[in-house]
This record gives structure tokens, sequence and C-alpha cells, in this order.
């Protein structure tokens, strides 16, 4: 077991996002203010930096498929508020820093502020997205299906709750 002190470099930015890949086991940094993303190994602490993000986003979250051990493919989901779409890359065998993500459905909102997804279930039923369209707005949470014409369900308003910065799914 690797006790090591994890060393993810500067975070410059208000918006970093972070998920497991399950094709190698490498967590994923993505950096929105730089439009990079590095993969760490965290079973020896070594890292893949200073992949390009193509096109150019401004990615506020991300989540991965198939998020459970021995998978050879997976898909890397963004929210990207630049175009307010979700953005997808598919990966199999292993993962590179580089990504090339494509365009899969606009939003039909302008997300404001911190965005939260997560995707859990062995079916990938559930993609869902905490996000708020302005500041005095309650948190939305959403069902997303990234290749609609109408990508967003409200399940539910998140209320009395204005600090939150990130969802995570129990599996």
């Amino acid at each position: 077991k690797n006790t090591t002190a994890l060393t993810l470099g500067t975070l410059a930015g208000t918006r970093n996002t972070i998920d497991m890949s399950p094709i190698d086991g490498r967590l994923r940094l993505i950096r929105s203010a730089e439009n990079t993303s590095s993969l760490t190994n965290l079973t020896d602490n070594t890292s893949a930096a200073g992949g390009a993000i193509s096109p150019t986003s401004n990615i506020a979250a991300a989540a991965y498929t198939q998020n459970y051990a021995d998978v050879s493919a997976s898909r890397l989901f963004a929210v990207d508020l630049l175009t307010n779409r979700i953005l997808y890359q598919d990966e199999s065998t292993t993962t590179t820093a580089d990504m090339t993500l494509s365009q899969g459905s606009a939003l039909g909102i302008s997300p404001l502020g911190p965005v939260g997804f997560d995707i859990s279930g062995r079916g990938n039923e559930n993609l869902l997205m905490m996000v708020r369209v302005s500041n005095s707005a309650p948190f939305n949470l959403y069902r997303v299906s990234p290749f609609s014409s109408n990508p967003l369900a409200l399940v539910g308003t998140i209320v009395n709750l204005t600090n939150l910065i990130d969802i995570a799914i129990q599996q």
C-alpha cells in the first residue's frame, strides 16, 4: 500500500475536476484554466501531465462510465461551460493524458458556479448533474441523457444548501 502523499501540482483557476479511470486505475485531473489534463498512477505516484484538451473547452465536471474494476472500455463524459454541452471521449486499453472530446447534446441551460457530475450503476443508469443557473437560485439535480435532444430531466431541487461543490453517488 502506497502511503506517499499524492502530488497533483499547482491548481490554477476555480474549475478543476477529477475522476478515476476504470481502464487503468489512474486519477484524471482536468485543469480548465489551462485546458489540460493529467493522469496520476496512485500506486507509485507517477504522473503523465500536460495533456492537451481538444477542442478548447471549459470543463466544469467529468465522470467515467463503467466505473468499476476490470473493464476494457469506458467513456468519459464532461460538462463544458464554454459551449454548454456534454462532451465525451471513448477510452479503451490504456488512458492517455491527452483528451480529444466529441460533442454530445446541448444542455439547454447555462450552468453557473460549481457543477457536480457523477455516474453510477453497472449499467450506467444514473448520470446525475447538480447545477444552478444563477447565484441566487437553488441547485437542481438532473438525470442526464447525453445523446438526447432533451438531455436533462429534473430529478429535484436541493434547498437550503448553498455551498455545494460536487456530488458523488454511492455505488
